[in-house]
């Protein structure tokens, strides 16, 4: 992505999963982590890469902190929508370009 691009990155989450947790559409909390060339960048309280809801950065790092040690049992219901078969991630025109790293074998 280039400085300042808008861009979507979607996700698919299981109907049972949002289901059992009566999950909403949009969440109330998210933060996206950015790395560049394997980097990870240092946020900062202005970023639009984590929710209004996190007000600074101590929350954010306890927000973080707590979703890394309770994330395991949920490993792999949250998966990039291009990895998805059988189920339609809505409006094409409205996804990014993909950049796959990932090894086929």
């Amino acid at each position: 992505m280039e400085l300042n691009d808008k861009n979507n990155i979607y996700f698919y989450l299981p109907g049972l999963i949002v289901e059992r947790d009566r999950l909403r559409t949009d969440p109330d909390f998210y933060y996206v982590e950015v790395s560049i060339d394997g980097q990870v960048q240092e946020p900062s309280s202005q970023s639009v890469a984590m929710s209004r809801n996190i007000p600074n950065l101590d929350v954010l790092k306890a927000f973080t902190s707590n979703a890394n040690s309770e994330s395991l049992k949920n490993e792999h219901f949250l998966i990039p929508v291009y990895l998805l078969s059988g189920v339609d991630p809505g409006r094409v025109s409205d996804l990014p370009i993909f950049l796959r790293r990932d090894v086929r074998k």
